[in-house]
């Protein structure tokens, strides 16, 4: 908020794993392009990376605890969205997304077997992914999805407040 207010540019939180030092801050500061769109959270020893996508807020960091736990194996990665300083999300499709993504993850780790993980639209967005990169004859290893629902799943029934449950009960 400092770097903000004194110098007028805003940094994303996530930067802070990017450069964490004041030298890397200040180089990310006085860059003019657009962020890109892959965080390295974690290196790894040689197993396949793991790729974790933003949330409906494009933010990433939600994932770095989770990423420090898992094997040390993996390489972990974060996806979010496209953007630079005046609008932080550029693409304004899925589809859109989607494609940018397998680009930076095939730029990354150019074959399979992926691993891919979202929360919440996150979760619609690695389940686009997926199927971009079988379609490119790529293998899907893991899928994870938290707290996401398809656009296209069938509503579920809301659920009853206690007033009206009471309510019910008191006709039967």
């Amino acid at each position: 908020s400092k770097i903000e207010i004194r110098m007028g540019k805003k940094i994303q939180p996530a930067s802070l794993i990017e450069c964490p030092t004041v030298r890397g801050l200040s180089a990310l500061v006085e860059r003019s392009k657009g962020q890109n769109s892959l965080l390295r959270l974690r290196p790894g020893a040689g197993g396949p990376s793991v790729f974790f996508i933003h949330d409906i807020d494009g933010e990433v960091l939600l994932y770095r605890n989770l990423a420090m736990r898992l094997s040390a194996r993996h390489p972990v990665y974060a996806l979010r969205p496209h953007g630079d300083e005046d609008m932080p999300i550029l693409h304004t499709r899925l589809s859109e997304m989607a494609d940018h993504y397998v680009t930076q993850i095939r730029d990354v780790q150019p074959v399979g077997p992926y691993i891919l993980a979202g929360l919440c639209a996150g979760g619609e967005l690695a389940f686009e992914v997926a199927c971009r990169l079988q379609a490119q004859g790529q293998q899907i290893a893991t899928l994870a999805l938290f707290e996401s629902v398809h656009a296209n799943a069938e509503p579920r029934p809301k659920l009853l407040s206690q007033r009206r449950m009471a309510k019910l009960k008191q006709e039967l």
